[in-house]
């Protein structure tokens, strides 16, 4: 038996409601502060994580 796999496409931009050249007009624009990730830490544990 054969199973059909249904194939993924990424939307365009136009489909989630975005102009065209959005994204080519607004990555890598940031001109503020640089952006720092804070080290991770240690979450709570919680009860879907016991299960």
């Amino acid at each position: 038996m054969i199973h059909e796999v249904a194939e993924e496409t990424t939307p365009t931009p136009d489909e989630l409601g975005y102009p065209a050249d959005f994204f080519e007009k607004t990555a890598g624009k940031w001109q503020g502060e640089p952006l720092v990730r804070e080290e991770l830490v240690e979450c709570d544990r919680r009860i879907w994580d016991i299960e």
